[in-house]
Order: C-alpha cells, then structure tokens, then sequence
C-alpha cells in the first residue's frame, strides 16, 4: 500500500462499514444501531400508509400494522382517570367536612348532657329536702305565704 492509498489509516472505519455491508466480517454496534433505525422507520412508513380509515375497526388490522400512538386514546383514557382521582379526592374533602361537622354537634351534646345532668342532680336534690314534712311546712310558710291551721278549724269526720 503507498502512501497516499484509500486503505490508509482514515479510512478503516469506512471499510468495515462497507465490508460489513457487503456481508464481509461481523458488523459493528453502530452498524448495527443504523440498521436497526432504518427497519424502524420503513416499518413506520408502512404503518403511516396502512392505517386503518374510519370504516375499518383496529381489530381487522394485525397487531404489527395497528398505529402504536393513538394520542385520543390516551387523552381519553388519563382524562377519565383524573376525573376519577379528583372524585377520590372530593369525597375524601366531603368526608372530612362531614366529619367535622359531626365532632362539633357531638361536643354540644355532650356539654349539653352535663347541664341536663346538673339539672337532674339539683332537682333530685330539691325534691329530696321537699319530702321531708318540716321542710315543706317551712317552705310553704315562708315562700307561700301559709299559716298553720289553728285548733279547731280542723274538723274530722268519721
């Protein structure tokens, strides 16, 4: 080889390249990647052309020419699915509130209940000093405005 060859030493990458294409030597990682993209993309072309219309279903069509990004589907699909979260997240709020509301009504009937029951105690407690004959002589004297019978006012009838 002289000097001024096309084997030199720039080219080496370029002769693998071709030797690989020609079916020469084992290909490259990056030959490997190149051709791995194209058959990518003469596979999408032929997707983009045999897409199906409106009057096919996607079911008539095989797996491998289906369209893989359907962005409707998928708008459709993450819309129904933050609609779900956000119903989620609503009734959990409303709960919360329901709860709330709940805790403060069983805080005024409990304060309620321990006036009711004070109430209970006091007249309990009233009614027990009432019974009691002296008391209720001296309460109706004093409160009531009563005197005592005097002797002989009180006739009794056998």
């Amino acid at each position: 080889m002289g000097l001024f060859s096309s084997k030199g030493r720039g080219s080496r990458r370029m002769g693998r390249a071709r030797e690989a294409e020609r079916g020469g030597g084992p290909p490259s990682w990056r030959d490997a990647q190149r051709a791995a993209r194209l058959e990518r993309a003469a596979r999408d072309r032929g997707k983009a052309q045999k897409a199906p219309t409106d009057e096919d279903s996607l079911l008539d069509v095989a797996p491998e020419e289906r369209p893989t990004h359907l962005p409707v589907k998928r708008f459709m699909r993450l819309t129904i699915l933050y609609g779900i979260v956000i119903l989620f997240l609503l009734s959990l709020i409303g709960l919360e509130i329901r709860h709330d509301r709940l805790g403060r009504e069983v805080s005024g009937l409990t304060s309620r209940k321990v006036a009711l029951l004070e109430e209970n105690r006091r007249q309990r407690a009233e009614m027990a000093r009432l019974t009691v004959v002296d008391d209720l002589e001296r309460v109706a004297r004093e409160s009531l405005g009563l005197v005592s019978p005097a002797e002989g006012q009180i006739v009794i009838i056998r």
